[in-house]
């Protein structure tokens, strides 16, 4: 099942065609984003989060003040972590919360996602990110080219990469980062995954991919001018979210597909020939060898 955020609701569906929507509506509030932990559902919005079994009744806890938007949600040894403008909040119930701040956030950008990955917890901000490993303390390093704020993070094969304005980031050591310049101004690469030894990153009206995080190839995905926000690999299909709608594709795996070009069916011929011309050498020989002892014999008949 397939379960996605939005204003004042949420809605789920099992074969991504046909959707049901579930008001989820206090105060009027956006849902940023979404988990599932301990056999709930919980999203997070303005200075609250709301949390379900059956995504049905739905049960809202306040959480902060001072109109803080929670952008994200991680669930990691035993605790709910969201990420806000400049702080964070934890909790082990979802009800009573911790709060910590973690200054740096400028121009109205908050904290905006977060992951935890080999005992740290990383999360990206405004030209910078920060990680902790106790979420208490918190060291921030400056990733800043031309004033990016840089929307999400993953980890893979030992590399962080980062997603933002026009550009993605990679470091193996969050204190090094190499920005790559991708597309023109104005795109905001906004999510990212990994699948089948290629990054995949969503933007405006498209998509960009890449092996090596360095080449990208784009793909035009354009219906009704959609900033596609978020990308995820569930049941072998690649799914986004943008405004009033979904797109979709099916995957199949590497090792599923086999490609067969001309040039080796043409090989394949050859080699099949060739083989066929040695039987047919071989079994000729035989025959030369056979008449050639039948004339010996009436020659001896003969004399």
């Amino acid at each position: 099942m397939v379960v996605i955020t939005g204003r004042d609701r949420i809605a789920y569906s099992e074969d991504l065609i046909n959707w049901k929507h579930v008001e989820v509506n206090n105060r009027c509030c956006d849902w940023f984003s979404i988990i599932h932990a301990n056999g709930k559902y919980i999203i997070t919005g303005f200075n609250q989060i709301a949390y379900s079994e059956d995504l049905v009744k739905w049960e809202y806890v306040v959480v902060g003040n001072n109109d803080c938007i929670w952008q994200s949600i991680i669930h990691v040894n035993g605790k709910y972590v969201m990420t806000g403008y400049n702080q964070i909040a934890y909790s082990e119930d979802l009800v009573k919360w911790e709060y910590v701040v973690v200054t740096g956030c400028v121009n109205g950008w908050s904290w905006s996602s977060i992951i935890h990955v080999n005992g740290k917890y990383v999360m990206t901000g405004y030209n910078q990110i920060a990680y902790s490993e106790d979420l208490k303390n918190w060291k921030r390093v400056e990733v800043n080219n031309k004033g990016c704020g840089w929307c999400s993070i993953i980890h893979v094969n030992g590399k962080y990469v980062m997603t933002g304005y026009n550009q993605i980031a990679y470091s193996e050591d969050l204190k090094n980062w190499k920005p790559v310049v991708i597309g023109s101004n104005g795109c905001i690469w906004q999510s990212i995954i990994h699948l089948n030894g290629k990054y995949v990153i969503t933007g405006l009206n498209q998509i960009a991919h890449s092996e090596d995080l360095e080449n990208w190839k784009y793909v035009c995905i354009n219906i009704n001018c959609s900033r596609w926000e978020s990308i995820n690999y569930i049941d072998k299909k690649l799914i986004m979210t943008g405004r009033d709608q979904i797109a979709y594709c099916e995957i199949k795996e590497e090792k599923d597909v086999k490609i067969i070009s001309p040039i080796n069916k043409f090989k394949e011929l050859i080699d099949k020939l060739k083989s066929e011309n040695a039987s047919l050498k071989s079994e000729n020989a035989s025959i030369k060898s056979k008449l050639s002892e039948i004339e010996s014999l009436i020659s001896e008949a003969l004399n």
